[in-house]
């Protein structure tokens, strides 16, 4: 049986066949496209999913892919709000002032929430993606940075468009190490947000030469729990010790899978 594996869209309003700006449920074909690549079957859950639907739809599932998409609520970390979020700011916006399409959204930040923590104690698989590694650190009682300070590497995406990619440092001691059999590799930096306050229960496996947290893992050989800042999903063709992440996450599902059957 293939493994399920669940996956939260974004809500966004995007002009589609000549019409206004309809609210449409999107997720990144990405992810979708390299899930059924590695034999999985993704379920895309909607914001405003009800608890009681989620506990349904983990009777079949077997891991939880956290994906990217708009800034989280700070309120799900304890903080009242530092940015603001408006539709005169053009691009990607600046410092503390961003466009509407990256303001929070309550329901996906609620939905998420809960997809992580009742994958968390049933032991599936999840991996989190740039937003989805924030989360986990979130979910964990982890805090964010609400805008990265100037710290010396360019994390966010330009104004322009460039993606800026930079080295991060892979701890040897960690799993990430075991998986892509490398000290240090490039990632795309196309955030303005990061891991303030590490979680206790993550450890930190990648870090960026100006300190910042790259990717986290579980604290516990026994479940597989990763979230990396980049977007490993994009740069599989330069960076291909990427698809070795999604092949562990891929497989733990499976392994869930078979248990299902049996």
């Amino acid at each position: 049986m293939q493994p399920v594996i669940l996956i939260s869209a974004a809500r966004q309003r995007l002009a589609i066949n000549h019409s206004a700006a309809l609210a449409m449920n999107v997720v990144n074909c990405s992810f979708t496209e390299l899930l059924i690549s590695l034999g999985c079957v993704p379920l895309i859950v909607v914001p405003g999913t009800s608890i009681e639907a989620l506990q349904h739809l983990f009777s079949i599932a077997d891991g939880v892919l956290l994906g990217s998409g708009q800034d989280l609520c700070p309120s799900t970390y304890g903080e009242a709000p530092e940015v603001s979020y408006s539709a005169q700011v053009s691009g990607i916006g600046e410092p503390y002032k961003r466009p509407l399409m990256l303001r929070p959204d309550q329901d996906r930040d609620a939905l998420e929430l809960a997809l992580y923590r009742q994958a968390r104690s049933l032991r599936l698989p999840i991996l989190g993606v740039c937003r989805g590694m924030q989360l986990i650190n979130v979910a964990e009682g982890g805090t964010l940075y609400q805008e990265i300070p100037e710290r010396g590497v360019d994390h966010c995406i330009d104004a322009d468009g460039w993606i800026n990619y930079h080295p991060v440092a892979v701890d040897p001691q960690s799993q990430l190490y075991r998986l892509v059999d490398k000290r240090s590799f490039n990632v795309s930096s196309v955030h303005h947000q990061a891991i303030k306050h590490l979680a206790p229960s993550l450890k930190a496996s990648a870090m960026a030469a100006d300190g910042l947290i790259e990717a986290v893992e579980l604290d516990s050989h026994e479940h597989f729990v990763m979230g990396l800042q980049g977007h490993i999903e994009k740069t599989l063709n330069n960076h291909p010790e990427n698809l070795q992440i999604w092949k562990k996450f891929a497989s733990e599902a499976a392994t869930r899978s078979r248990q299902h059957v049996n």
